[in-house]
């Protein structure tokens, strides 16, 4: 297609579509809009690297070097980047992690931190009063945007497993964010910075083997203590991805009335009184995911995220990222 580019391409186009079908369908044409005037619309296309495979529609147009409103030099370096990380990081190792069910993800999230990437799992805006502008390609903080983000994903997809992808950035992803917009700086200093920084692992909790995606119908209680310093957890959560390895779990309890106006969010670190037992499913056998039961845990009350019974919206907010 780009070496005819501003050529008559009648005769190949005849080629691969044949006059007598288009004839055929002629009498679906019931006539032409009054007033219509053609638009003449010019794509540009610009000289530079290019991502694609460069088959036609196949590819992303800016792959192809064609004008994006949406995609400028930072997304293209950044695309350059992550895809070099992706392919010497994560590529070479991804059969041997699945058929292991096992993953190096501490390791991971170190070498993605300190590559300038996994604060970019979290969404906008980029945390800079925990993380500093450091982010990969020298993107600064106030440029960064979604496409970077959902490159970033793309990127790592193209290792073929699911399951190792899902493995080392679930967690952070959907774990995390809720954390960060609506906790205490407590939370904020105690939990978000060693996770932003690859020296902790965090995960979402909120599914349950009675209550599936019906978060505002969860079961898993958190009752206040008589000192009111701590809530005691019981329960069970399955099918959380990165549960396995997990320090934090952010976890949907119930702390009021039925319904979702009683649930809260806690950020529940691993401890005694959780037992995390591997769950194998098919095609994510490298995603570390989990049936998480806790059995009389204790957590303090400084570890909700937001205010008592008020959890619900912000879990809405946190799956819209």
């Amino acid at each position: 297609m780009l070496k005819n580019v501003g050529k008559d391409v009648s005769k190949l186009f005849h080629k691969f579509h044949s006059d007598g079908v288009l004839r055929e369908y002629n009498h679906l044409k019931i006539g032409t809009l009054e007033g219509y005037v053609p638009r003449n619309v010019t794509y540009e296309w610009k000289e530079g690297k290019e991502f694609g495979d460069m088959v036609p529609f196949g590819d992303p147009y800016w792959y192809q070097n064609w004008n994006s409103p949406y995609y400028n030099q930072s997304h293209k370096r950044w695309l350059e980047f992550v895809r070099a990380w992706a392919e010497k990081e994560i590529a070479p190792f991804v059969k041997e992690w699945d058929e292991k069910q096992c993953m190096p993800i501490r390791s991971l999230l170190k070498k993605a931190a300190n590559a300038g990437l996994l604060g970019v799992f979290v969404g906008l805006p980029w945390p800079t009063d925990l993380l500093g502008p450091n982010i990969a390609t020298g993107i600064l903080p106030h440029q960064l945007d979604s496409f970077h983000e959902f490159i970033l994903v793309d990127e790592l997809a193209r290792s073929g497993s699911g399951g190792c992808s899902n493995g080392w950035a679930s967690g952070i992803t959907i774990g995390l964010p809720v954390v960060l917009h609506f906790g205490s700086d407590f939370l904020k200093k105690e939990v978000c910075k060693p996770v932003l920084n690859g020296d902790k692992v965090i995960c979402l909790a909120i599914t349950e083997p009675e209550a599936g995606s019906d978060v505002a119908n969860i079961q898993t209680q958190a009752v206040l203590s008589e000192d009111k310093r701590y809530f005691i957890v019981t329960g069970q959560k399955k099918w959380i991805t990165n549960g396995l390895w997990a320090d934090y779990f952010t976890t949907a309890v119930r702390t009021g009335q039925k319904g979702s106006k009683g649930i809260s969010i806690l950020v529940i670190p691993m401890q005694e009184g959780i037992t995390v037992s591997h769950m194998e499913c098919m095609g994510l056998w490298g995603s570390g995911t989990a049936l998480v039961t806790f059995n009389n845990v204790k957590v303090p009350v400084e570890y909700m995220v937001g205010q008592l019974n008020q959890g619900f919206k912000l879990l809405m907010f946190n799956f819209n990222h």
